[in-house]
């Protein structure tokens, strides 16, 4: 089964869609989820040196009074940072001095609970080469689990916990539709692209005359060009029904072979169609226009349509008979080729 541009076009571009976003799901949200992390350090690296701010601008020179600016801190992390999930501070002894959670992110009890047991027990590897470490938690028993990033920091004589859950920020989700959507572009203009090469492929190979026959006509237009000073030589072939096809034309210096997905079709069920078939030339606009019948072992097989800028007559009209009498019998050995190439999707009926 032969594919139609379209439909190949069509596939071509799903398939393409396709594997583009397995790269992109299993390759490219790596990079995303990397990218995410590092906002992650830089935030946390942020709330460390603000602490410091806190601390500077609050103590004043008795370290039992370093305490007071605490809550205010939370308060200012709390207000300024709405992607952490859990927040606390813990002195030397991992007794938790304050702490705090996002509803959003962390709505049990029991998952709050959770991470600061695994906080204060001191369950969090982590070191300066890597500064955090990803757990997952359920918030309640046969729920599914949910992915958190936990950074320890040393800020003070504190410890402080950030815990933020696996939440793609608002830049990050409207960067990758505009990715996805760019993927889909893409995969449209390919397919756009594979159907106006399949057409052309189609145009060159599926109903082109035989490169010989093609050939042997381009020189008899040219000869007839040159000879007469005509401006346009056209070969229409008969498709056993009761049309013409035009199949090649030489238009000035440019010889063309006509696909038949474009080929114009002159209708000979009419007085004119029943003279052509007759051997009757016709002689149309005043001799400017002439219509020679192509006959080959009384087989009529189609015509040579011949357009000038002045009028053609005598002995020009019968030098032009003898030439297109040689086209004849060339038509006549390869008209069972040109009728199986002109009969496909042939449609632009014109008048003679």
């Amino acid at each position: 089964m032969i594919m139609s541009a379209k439909l190949k076009a069509v596939a071509t571009g799903i398939l393409f869609l396709i594997i583009s976003l397995f790269l992109y799901f299993t390759v490219r949200f790596k990079y995303i989820e990397r990218d995410y992390i590092r906002g992650l350090i830089s935030t946390t690296n942020n709330i460390v040196r603000a602490y410091g701010t806190f601390a500077k601008r609050t103590a004043v020179g008795k370290r039992k009074q370093a305490t007071r600016f605490l809550p205010e801190y939370m308060r200012y992390i709390q207000k300024r940072y709405n992607n952490i999930a859990l927040l606390a501070i813990t002195d030397k002894s991992h007794s938790v001095r304050l702490s705090s959670k996002n509803d959003r992110f962390i709505r049990s009890a029991d998952l709050y609970e959770d991470i600061l047991r695994d906080f204060t027990q001191n369950r969090f590897n982590i070191s300066r080469n890597k500064p955090y470490i990803v757990r997952y938690y359920k918030e309640k028993t046969g729920t599914a689990e949910i992915k958190f990033y936990i950074f320890l920091s040393q800020v003070g004589r504190y410890r402080l916990l950030t815990v933020y859950p696996y939440h793609l920020g608002t830049m990050i989700i409207i960067r990758t539709a505009l990715e996805l959507s760019l993927i889909l572009i893409l995969s449209l203009i390919f397919s756009v692209m594979v159907y106006m090469i399949s057409g052309r492929s189609a145009d060159k190979g599926n109903g082109s005359a035989p490169t010989g026959l093609a050939e042997a006509v381009r020189n008899h237009f040219a000869d007839i060009r040159r000879t007469h000073g005509v401006s346009r030589v056209s070969l229409y072939i008969r498709t056993g029904e009761a049309g013409l096809v035009k199949t090649m034309e030489l238009k000035g210096r440019r010889f063309a072979v006509v696909s038949p997905l474009r080929a114009d079709i002159i209708d000979t069920n009419n007085e004119a169609g029943d003279e052509l078939q007759h051997a009757s030339l016709l002689v149309l606009d005043k001799g400017r226009r002439l219509l020679f019948p192509l006959i080959y072992n009384d087989v009529f097989l189609g015509a040579v349509i011949i357009s000038a800028w002045k009028p053609i007559r005598g002995n020009e009209i019968d030098d032009i008979r003898s030439g297109t009498g040689r086209i004849a019998k060339i038509v006549f050995e390869s008209s069972e080729t040109l009728i199986r190439c002109t009969r496909k999707n042939s449609h632009n009926f014109v008048d003679i």
